[in-house]
């Protein structure tokens, strides 16, 4: 649900642009096209620059929340005070002491951000399409098909980790936190050979 509401989002923006300022549409696929320039300047091999872009993607999406996580329990800071206002949106936090409401936003960040923002891109370049909807996913077909599984399951992996912690906060659960992570990585394993598949049907 996240993916699309990002993506109806981006079909949003593109409408909006398309009526106040059209010549941003072309700015803003000049910058989409000028960081793959970049990536591919990196590592020579276009599947390869694929490849790591999609798996840093999906590292932060999967693990993001739990790496941030693990910064809070070493450096033992406090929650900003204006954090409160989430146990307003979750009754699960209604008991959690200020010092842990942290947590709330560092495990679940990452996934829901990654989640929207590729929705947001790939729903604001269907705008391009619009007339011809057919074309678009005949573009999406060749390498989407393994792509957005992979990065939505990587979402889901964050997601899942988050959740599961939620009722813990109140505890010292940083061990439980990495089983948690532990026992995802049979499931990333699965996200990571869809990116491989999705790098290689891309360039062929």
């Amino acid at each position: 649900m996240i993916f699309i509401y990002g993506a109806l989002t981006g079909v949003a923006l593109f409408l909006l642009i398309s009526v106040a300022a059209p010549e941003l549409k072309s700015l803003i696929l000049l910058l989409l096209k000028t960081k793959i320039e970049a990536q591919e300047k990196l590592v020579r091999n276009p599947s390869m620059a694929i490849l790591l872009n999609n798996l840093i993607a999906s590292l932060l999406c999967s693990y993001g929340g739990f790496l941030t996580t693990m910064a809070f329990l070493r450096l033992g800071e406090v929650s900003d005070p204006s954090l409160r206002v989430l146990r307003r949106l979750d009754r699960r936090l209604s008991q959690i002491r200020d010092d842990r409401l942290k947590f709330y936003l560092s495990l679940f960040i990452f996934p829901v951000f990654i989640l929207f923002l590729n929705g947001a891109v790939l729903g604001f370049l269907f705008g391009f399409f619009l007339h011809s909807p057919a074309e678009y996913f005949a573009r999406l077909n060749s390498h989407g098909i393994t792509e957005l599984p992979a990065i939505i399951l990587s979402g889901s992996i964050g997601l899942k980790i988050g959740e599961a912690m939620l009722p813990r906060l109140n505890t010292d659960f940083e061990a439980e936190l990495t089983e948690e992570v532990r026992r995802s990585l049979k499931d990333y394993i699965l996200v990571v050979a869809l990116l491989v598949v999705s790098a290689y049907l891309e360039t062929m």
